[in-house]
């Protein structure tokens, strides 16, 4: 009591704020999230029905014919993998089919089979809010058999993305190109893609974690490299792409340990400065479409590609 009397007001703890937060009901979330995908300026309105935190709660496999949705919170994970509570997950793989979830058909016929072996399946990890994800997109023309997969751990992000789509994408386009899964990389890679599936994987702009104390939470790591060896067809390429030194050499070093699963191609070096930022549009939709990349310019950061070839 004595020292609450001499506490600052502005340093006094709100209980009813921080409640009144925690306890905020579920839909005003997914209101939330709605409202970005409708945001941007000429998007008719898109009707997303998916509620994250209602299926965090009880986990559900779902999908349609251009997101997927695996739970992968902390909770969610450890239940599956370590107490073996994973009824609904083996219940929903029975029920989905990756490659009819591409629109490629999945009947088992010979020629059914050659459509899928043609088919290049370039997969995206760490897609953040999908402005590079949406111009590969755009830049792939129709009936070629190639299809781009965005995966974003973030229900929010995800949202984001398939608002790009709508907004600057024909129907078309969306029905045939783009699949967004919102799902842990790892976690979904295992479960959802099958081995020896995906042509190019590209990671860009990972949390780097660089205290060597947060080495543990990378996303490069010896398993990761292992599993990702198991889903990249053979002479396929896995391209991380990041701005920070330290991940960098990290990322060279535990990749070297699996030398025999991958051939180190190079890396290479993009300066960015502040002068590749003079014929860029400083409207605020512009700025919000630069994304990461352009906050990169602006602070004349490199950006390292390092590029690695399935054995």
């Amino acid at each position: 009591m004595f020292r609450q009397c001499f506490k600052p007001s502005h340093c006094l703890y709100n209980r009813s704020q921080k409640t009144a937060f925690r306890d905020k009901p579920i839909g005003h979330d997914r209101k939330d999230f709605i409202l970005i995908a409708q945001g941007v300026p000429g998007t008719r309105k898109q009707k997303l029905k998916y509620d994250a935190w209602y299926r965090q709660k009880s986990p559900e496999l779902h999908y349609d014919e251009t997101f997927l949705y695996l739970p992968s919170s902390l909770k969610v994970v450890y239940d599956t993998i370590n107490r073996g509570q994973n009824e609904w997950l083996i219940q929903g793989k029975q029920n989905f089919s990756f490659y009819r979830f591409l629109g490629l058909d999945d009947s088992g016929q010979t020629g059914m089979e050659n459509e899928k072996n043609k088919c290049e399946i370039n997969l995206e990890i760490c897609s953040g809010f999908g402005q590079w994800f949406r111009e590969r997109v755009s830049e792939t023309p129709l009936n070629q058999n190639v299809r781009w997969i965005a995966c974003e751990l973030k229900f929010r992000r995800c949202v984001s993305i398939l608002g790009r789509l709508h907004h600057y994408l024909e129907p078309n386009v969306i029905r045939e190109i783009p699949r967004v899964i919102c799902a842990e990389a790892s976690f979904g890679l295992d479960n959802l893609f099958p081995d020896a599936s995906c042509d190019n994987v590209y990671i860009r702009f990972p949390e780097p974690w660089t205290k060597a104390q947060d080495a543990h939470k990378r996303i490069i790591s010896h398993s990761f490299g292992l599993l990702l060896a198991w889903k990249i067809k053979r002479h396929g390429t896995l391209t991380v792409t990041t701005d920070d030194p330290i991940f960098r050499d990290w990322t060279i070093q535990v990749m070297w340990q699996m030398r025999e699963l991958w051939n180190f191609e190079g890396v290479a070096e993009e300066q960015r400065s502040a002068e590749d930022m003079i014929d860029f549009d400083e409207t605020l939709e512009a700025r919000d479409e630069g994304g990461f990349e352009n906050l990169l310019r602006e602070r004349g950061c490199t950006i390292y590609h390092l590029k690695y070839v399935r054995a």
